[in-house]
């Protein structure tokens, strides 16, 4: 039966995580961008509420993540729907239901700077049993967000006029007036209200580039003619970014709202003056995160970073390694996990935070090849290396320490384990281990600490945490975590 039951997950985690890993089953891209948001807006309730309500969050989550790894992704949406309300103890009504299942969406991802108005209208995205005559809509135009979403003031100052029409007009579709706003990335905020109730629905992010096909042509062009004379990382960067926001000129969704216009004129500079492209990423990770894709040769990793404020060139940074679970990418520790908790108790104690992105057979480069890659923009201190997984991630954290075992000072590896190779080796750092008392990662997580325990390892913790599942694990175990990581710290001198 445990046999039976291991192949029929096995297989379930392949077919789901190599559904939503490879951008050429497009399907997926929505409902990851849904199931995305509709997690960040739960985990950022999760933090507010109390102790009975966060119990209570367990069921709907553990349907939610059940949901998810049998392909039942709108299911999973809605059960996410529901651990939100139940985190603030509310038992919605059919109305109430019907419209959190709506989104925003667009005719154009990108939108000329020429034009003068976004189409927008609402979806159902997934299906409910209740509906309605009729209600208000308005909808806000607001400058996209560049703060962790964590971090980010719980009202955003809309830009120019609000546009209010009937629920049968937003579902039809209206014209934003857009005439206003310079070149740059945008979020669209809607407000349903019916009666004396009001329901603010997910952002949805939009772009307004001047000229956006023929600039992101012209990347294509100035990548090839400069190629030889382009380090690397731009090179793979470049290329890959070329490549989405092409993607999002033909109004393809992506997994997350990407900042086009940032992303454009980023490209331009780096590719313009190759020579200062070190200088850009540094002054531009302070105030805000930077995706990067490293390369050796044809093997890549693509790169989610930040670094702390103020950063002396001169000086070498700790840093934060962090490995996402299956189906995640490396966006996933910025817009969920606690809402960018983990990135945002690194930064706090002056970390470079790097969240890598892993496929289905692992990573292309290790560890210890991305951070000599990052090394050139990013001088890192060797003697402060943290990694922090969940889930698959916890797996690539054994994997990470079994091929290096000296580089890490301390790991945290959460619902989830793996078995390191060189096992005496990996037992002799530091290892924080958590699981949910629901979490199904749980007995890899024990496995792990019993394995290390077993080999020898003698400053290894394991935590379990009552009433959490599988993905709320990360956020109610991250401040453990990391005053366990503080504790592996070197002294000042």
């Amino acid at each position: 039966m445990e046999l039976r039951r291991f192949k029929w997950t096995t297989w379930v985690f392949l077919l789901t995580f190599s559904s939503l890993q490879f951008p050429a089953l497009g399907w997926a891209q929505i409902e990851r961008a849904e199931l995305g948001k509709r997690l960040q807006r739960l985990e950022l309730q999760w933090a507010q509420s109390t102790p009975a309500q966060q119990a209570a969050v367990a069921e709907p989550m553990q349907e939610a993540v059940s949901s998810f790894f049998s392909l039942r992704l709108l299911r999973a949406a809605e059960k996410l729907d529901e651990a939100w309300w139940t985190a603030q103890s509310v038992t919605p009504t059919d109305v109430q239901r019907f419209v959190t299942a709506h989104r925003a969406t667009f005719d154009s991802l990108i939108v000329a700077a020429s034009s003068p108005s976004i189409q927008v209208r609402l979806d159902s995205f997934y299906k409910t049993n209740a509906g309605f005559e009729d209600a208000e809509v308005e909808f806000s135009i607001a400058a996209a967000p560049t703060a962790l979403p964590i971090q980010r003031p719980a009202k955003v100052a809309p830009l120019g006029q609000t546009t209010r029409c009937r629920w049968k007009e937003a579902i039809a579709g209206v014209a934003l007036d857009v005439s206003a706003l310079p070149e740059g990335d945008y979020e669209v905020r809607t407000t349903v209200r019916i009666g004396e109730q009001s329901l603010d629905l997910l952002p949805t992010g939009w772009s307004r580039i001047r000229d956006a096909e023929s600039r992101v042509e012209r990347l294509r062009q100035q990548r090839d003619e400069r190629e030889v004379e382009l380090t690397t990382w731009v090179r793979a960067t470049t290329q890959d970014q070329t490549r989405v926001l092409k993607s999002m000129l033909d109004n393809e969704v992506q997994e997350v709202d990407y900042p086009a216009h940032h992303w454009l004129v980023m490209c331009e500079q780096m590719l313009a003056q190759p020579e200062s492209s070190v200088n850009l990423i540094r002054e531009t990770s302070q105030a805000r995160d930077v995706w990067l894709t490293v390369a050796d040769g044809r093997k890549k990793v693509a790169l989610r970073l930040r670094a702390p404020v103020a950063v002396d060139p001169t000086a070498a940074l700790p840093v934060l390694v962090l490995f996402h679970g299956a189906g995640g990418s490396e966006n996933m520790f910025f817009e969920t996990y606690g809402a960018g908790g983990a990135v945002a108790a690194g930064l706090q104690r002056g970390w470079l935070v790097v969240a890598t992105r892993q496929g289905l057979t692992g990573m292309s480069l290790d560890a210890k090849q991305i951070l000599a890659a990052l090394e050139p923009i990013f001088p890192i201190d060797p003697n402060q290396v943290y990694f922090l997984g969940h889930s698959m991630g916890a797996g690539q954290v054994a994997t990470q320490v079994g091929l290096h075992p000296t580089l890490p000072r301390a790991v945290a590896a959460i619902g989830g384990g793996g078995r390191p190779r060189q096992i005496e080796a990996a037992a002799q750092i530091p290892w924080f281990i958590a699981a949910g008392s629901l979490d199904f990662g749980k007995s890899g997580a024990k496995s792990l600490s019993q394995s290390l325990q077993r080999a020898g390892g003698k400053q290894i913790v394991y935590r379990e945490y009552a009433n959490i599942e599988h993905m709320v694990i990360v956020q109610a175990s991250l401040d453990d975590a990391f005053e366990f990581l503080d504790k592996s710290k070197p002294p000042k001198p």
